[in-house]
């Protein structure tokens, strides 16, 4: 190991550089809307007596661990689908110079005869 690297140092500038990248921003922006659109779904959910749930959960005797995992579950999936659509929505470079995509393949197609087993009407194999 080198003696002279900076310990603790993951990404080249630090931690504010890593921060101020566009995809990390991009990223954080989607997963803070997904965050907030989750927490009002669940608030939602209970104050609207959806399914019961707002009366379940006050007559729990510890109702804050249901909310917990009812905020949780909602954070991961919600934020989760704002981030993919984010990152789906990106522009897609063609010209990039590892795009191997829409290229004709150069090569020759050749016929090939198979031969298939004749079936009678039931699938069994007929000699």
């Amino acid at each position: 190991m080198d003696e002279n690297a900076p310990r603790g140092e993951g990404f080249p500038g630090g931690t504010r550089a890593f921060l101020r990248l566009p995809l990390i921003r991009l990223l954080a922006a989607n997963l803070a809307a997904g965050s907030v659109a989750a927490v009002t779904a669940v608030t939602a959910l209970i104050m609207f007596d959806v399914a019961g749930m707002g009366t379940l959960i006050g007559a729990a005797e510890d109702p804050v661990l249901p909310v917990i995992l009812l905020v949780f579950g909602f954070v991961v999936t919600l934020a989760g689908v704002a981030m993919a659509t984010a990152v789906m929505s990106l522009p897609y470079d063609r010209g990039a110079p590892d795009d191997d995509r829409g290229r004709a393949v150069e090569a020759e197609l050749t016929p090939v005869r198979v031969v298939a087993p004749r079936r009678d009407r039931f699938g069994a194999l007929r000699g």
